[in-house]
């Protein structure tokens, strides 16, 4: 190839256009920070930030007009979002400059694995994020659910993760991810040699709550980082970021709701009272579970188990959902060849975000804890020879097995056999606070789809929920106080505080939270029947013809019903396929479109 065909196609190379916009975008920012620094006497730290603005805006209109093409009409949209996408990849560039440097690489080997990773991250963050027409689409689908009351509440639950946290989270989760964010070693091990168990959860979540941390400490100066509030800021930024992305999951699922499901389930005190004031991680999990059933349900399969490994990978307990993913695919006709290569990406997803795996700090802190045990606490003994029923056990494999003795599943099947399995376990064990997020969202999910949904009962279980977890024994409310008011009664509890009638006032509000649960369970259970018995109809075929004038909406009838009966159970024949003539065809002009003849 001549040299004017190899320039020709480089330029006409979308990354190696962005790569010189990025070089130009480069010398503007050191130009003028050496300019306003050496010559104009500016302080340095305003000098650096005209010089990287000047860069990144100089950057965002060239690649907008001559990499990309843009989508979003808004600029001031545009370009927050591509700062957004810039600022992102700065920050997880400089944690992975971090990571190799701790793990031994010389800083400048490190760093050029760092601008590596920002180069690409950019690129394809611009190319299938901010100038893409289908991202452009699926972003402004959610910007409705957005709303001010959103922004409202989420700026509510940010401040009140700032300020307040159990011991869980103060004494537990902080040291622990505080170890693996200044050393990279293995923090199970450590731990468990001091006998002490602040973290029951896989690497993946240790991944997703340390990431914050890490950025911190390649950041800030170290003195900043000595702060209570502004640890507890950091481990709740990936909770909120789970916490919307469970909204949004919602909203997609039920996307004429976004009301309901705002003020049902964002706004729902156990959300608070679980993320944001007593402290723990199951949102993460809950959350990447959402994720995954969606995509499930939408034929993404692949992506979908990867997703289901992730959930696995920050909490053990999404396994649960995994035999009904694999009735739901056999009963949809997916092969096991499939399936088995779906699991196989699944553990691998898995594997990988647990580095720690096979060590003993790891095995007995995360499968052996004592909160796992509970699964087994409530057994029938048959005393002979010592048999014992286990129920909890026994009530997950009745709900698989009457899900799997149904011959069409349909998503809402999919949805109210993992509710009803969380459901069950929170009903039936003595939960901790965390546990109840597991039903919360699918819970949420049929209240809102169903009329006439019993959410007097949804709200009865939110107040008991506060006072039972108020009102216990173990109650840590006045601990997470502490954080903000240290000398708050300190070594009381509201039970200690009742005296003899703390145990019948605990008691009576336990009862009272599992009957309401329960009440919820069997109302959910009931619905979800009555739809699944509407979908279980025989599979008569049928013909339905629509006819109508040109512009009169046949087309999108027809692209309705598919989405009702499905894709692969649907056939349609369109008469404008048999015609002999395209419309704009001269024989039209003797002939009409009514005629057998055309």
């Amino acid at each position: 190839m001549s040299p004017i065909g190899t320039f020709m196609r480089l330029k006409n190379n979308q990354f190696t256009r962005f790569i010189v916009v990025g070089s130009l975008s480069t010398v503007i920012n050191y130009g003028l920070f050496f300019l306003l620094l050496q010559i104009f006497s500016v302080n340095y730290y305003l000098a650096t930030v005209v010089g990287y603005v000047s860069g990144l805006v100089f950057g965002y209109l060239l690649n907008r007009r001559w990499t990309f093409q843009p989508v979003i009409k808004r600029r001031a949209t545009e370009l927050i979002l591509y700062t957004g996408v810039y600022i992102s990849s700065l920050v997880l560039s400089v944690v992975v400059l971090g990571v190799l440097v701790k793990f031994g690489l010389h800083p400048l080997i490190a760093n050029i694995f760092g601008i590596c990773f920002s180069t690409l991250s950019n690129f394809f963050g611009l190319k299938y994020l901010i100038f893409n027409h289908a991202s452009r689409d699926r972003v402004l689908k959610f910007v409705p659910y957005l709303g001010i009351s959103f922004w409202i509440i989420s700026a509510i639950k940010l401040i009140s993760g700032t300020l307040f946290g159990s011991h869980y989270i103060i004494n537990g989760f902080i040291p622990f991810i505080n170890y693996f964010a200044a050393t990279f070693k293995n923090p199970y091990e450590y731990f468990n040699a001091l006998s002490v168990t602040p973290f029951p959860y896989p690497s993946g979540m240790l991944i997703f709550e340390g990431l914050p941390l890490i950025a911190a400490k390649q950041l800030l100066p170290f003195d900043w980082l000595n702060n209570l509030n502004l640890e507890l800021f950091l481990l709740r930024v990936p909770i909120l970021v789970f916490d919307v992305l469970i909204y949004l999951s919602l909203c997609s699922l039920l996307p004429t709701h976004g009301k309901k499901i705002l003020w049902i389930y964002y706004a729902s005190p156990i959300l608070f009272f679980i993320n944001y004031f007593h402290g723990q991680l199951d949102v993460i999990p809950t959350a990447l579970l959402m994720l995954s059933i969606i995509f499930l349900v939408r034929k993404k399969q692949l992506l979908s188990f990867i997703i289901l490994g992730l959930g696995i990978a920050a909490k053990t307990h999404v396994i649960a959902a995994l035999p009904f993913y694999l009735i739901y695919l056999y009963r949809n006709g997916v092969r096991f060849s499939k399936m088995a290569s779906y699991l196989v990406a699944s553990f691998l997803t898995f594997v990988a975000l647990n580095p720690y795996l096979l060590s003993g700090g790891f095995l007995n802190m995360v499968f052996n804890n004592p909160e796992q045990q509970r699964i087994f606490s409530l057994a029938i003994p048959f005393y002979f020879r010592d048999v014992t029923l286990f129920v909890v056990p026994a009530a997950i494999l009745l709900i698989i097995y009457k899900f799997g003795s149904y011959k069409k599943l349909n998503s809402d099947s999919l949805i109210l056999a993992i509710g009803l399995t969380y459901t069950a376990l929170i009903v039936l064990v003595p939960p901790m606070p965390g546990w109840y997020y597991w039903a919360l969202p699918f819970l949420v999910f049929f209240i809102i789809k169903f009329k006439k949904a019993p959410i007097i009962s949804f709200a009865v279980v939110n107040v008991f929920f506060i006072l039972f977890f108020s009102f216990t024994k173990n109650s840590d409310v006045f601990e997470s106080l502490r954080s903000v008011v240290p000398s708050f009664l300190r070594g009381l509890t509201l039970f200690e505080i009742l005296g003899n009638k703390g145990f019948i006032v605990e008691n009576i509000f336990f009862t009272a939270l599992e009957i309401s649960v329960a009440v919820l369970l069997a109302w959910s259970y009931k619905m979800g029947m009555q739809s699944n018995q509407i979908f279980q109809k025989t599979r008569e075929r049928f013909l339905i013809a629509i006819a109508g004038d040109s512009g009169v909406g046949k087309s999108t009838l027809v692209d309705t019903l598919k989405k009702i009966t499905g894709d692969n159970k649907t056939v349609v024949i369109n008469g404008d396929d048999v015609h002999r003539w395209e419309r704009s065809d001269p024989h039209w002009q003797d002939i009409t479109h009514l005629d057998p003849q055309g």
